[in-house]
């Protein structure tokens, strides 16, 4: 089968889920053979200093441009470059640069490659006011329009993607992400099994970056609400809401109990951790989940995606909890301190979600819509990429005169 050329593209090395998972992609498609492009629009952030990278091309923005613009610095760039590097395929990493997808696309029409988007977060947003998330479906109506295929990361976000994008079912894909490397998985659950020790309280621990979709102050509440003296509540990463979360902290008496390392490599923190909370109001598989579940640690999960009940097997390897009520968090934090995890269970459930099982379905799909045969991605092995086919009248069909309308407009520009 054809070999395609592949560009990925990422705003900066900052060290969000969503980055950690296209730049393992890439390092493994590179490793693979496959012809891959990297840009990154900037230099800054933790991941940069990383000895595992792919091979790529960092782009050096005007200083302002490049620390409050980025968006728009990369909207700027990305059409010379593909103009450039003449990709097949162009891979949207996640929901966060479907913007810079849709823009390229509107600017390069016939000229623009295959966009392959990956739904990184829920696309319900139950978060948002109704007004918000009206002008939100627009915006993923446009997305729908203007792009191509549409990879969800469970079974449960192919009617939501179909759903909310108003798409065929035939442009969906549905493979685990790639969020862990599959030897991580047995080196996290070999140094829990050797530094685990019971201590005298419950030490619980989430990783994620300090900003609103992460919850993290209904979740300084909810331990608030029921911590012991000798419990522990650690936070691991960085990010805008650092200022606030040390504010409210302070306000709760919290000083000694709730720790803000930064952004550091949990490993270590994963092997002696009691129970993992993930808080968040929306996501979509988050690695930090999956990096919990090899280490066989106690989870504690709000309902923030379709991904998270697939991903705890419906309930039987962790906690799942609505995410707008802080009560029942914190019940289930205190449960979760008192249950027993089947460990060969969780560990065998993280292996799913390997890079390597990823970046080999990634490129089988890249390689068949290169060829012009988009059926032979629909075969994996294990987790389904293949769509259920649109029943008459379903979404599916009544897009496809709206897609044929719209892209007839653009060619003929």
């Amino acid at each position: 089968m054809a070999q395609p050329k592949i560009l990925v593209f990422l705003h900066d090395f900052e060290p969000g889920g969503v980055e950690v998972s296209a730049l393992r992609l890439a390092r493994s498609w590179q490793d693979q053979g496959a012809r891959t492009k990297v840009i990154v629009g900037q230099s800054a952030g933790a991941l940069s200093e990383r000895d595992d990278l792919p091979l790529h091309e960092t782009l050096k923005p005007p200083l302002l441009l490049g620390r409050y613009f980025k968006t728009i610095w990369m909207i700027a760039q990305l059409p010379a470059i593909v103009r450039r590097h003449r990709p097949d395929i162009v891979f949207c990493p996640g929901n966060t640069y479907s913007i810079v997808a849709v823009v390229l696309r509107l600017l390069l029409r016939r000229q623009c490659p295959k966009i392959v988007v990956k739904v990184s977060n829920d696309l319900r947003r139950r978060d948002m006011h109704p007004l918000l998330r009206f002008a939100y479906g627009i915006w993923l109506w446009l997305q729908g329009l203007c792009l191509d295929i549409f990879v969800g990361l469970s079974d449960g976000a192919r009617e939501e993607i179909e759903h909310n994008l108003r798409i065929a079912p035939e442009r969906v894909r549905i493979m685990y992400d790639a969020a862990i490397p599959s030897r991580q998985v047995d080196d996290l659950h070999a140094l829990r099994r050797r530094q685990y020790e019971p201590a005298r309280g419950t030490r619980y621990l989430t990783v994620g970056r300090l900003a609103p979709q992460k919850n993290l102050r209904a979740l300084i509440d909810a331990f608030a609400s029921i911590a012991g003296p000798d419990d522990r509540l650690e936070i691991l990463g960085e990010g805008s809401c650092r200022g606030a979360l040390e504010r409210q902290i302070r306000a709760l008496g919290l000083d000694d109990q709730v720790r803000l390392p930064g952004f550091c490599n949990p490993a270590t923190a994963l092997a002696t951790a009691d129970v993992f909370v993930l808080p968040s109001l929306y996501e979509g598989v988050p690695a930090a989940l999956v990096e919990a579940l090899a280490a066989g640690i106690p989870i504690v999960a709000t309902n923030c995606s379709t991904g998270i009940a697939d991903l705890l097997d419906g309930g039987r390897l962790g906690l799942i909890v609505d995410a707008c009520d802080p009560g029942t968090l914190a019940r289930a934090m205190l449960r979760a301190a008192r249950e027993i995890t089947n460990h060969e269970a969780s560990r065998r459930q993280a292996q799913l979600y390997s890079v390597e099982t990823a970046a080999a379905r990634y490129l089988q799909l890249f390689r068949a819509i290169h060829a012009g045969d988009e059926v032979s991605a629909e075969r994996p092995s294990n987790a389904p990429l293949s769509p259920a086919r649109a029943p008459a009248g379903a979404d599916g069909a009544r897009w496809r005169p709206e897609a044929a309308k719209l892209v007839t407009h653009l060619e003929g520009q």
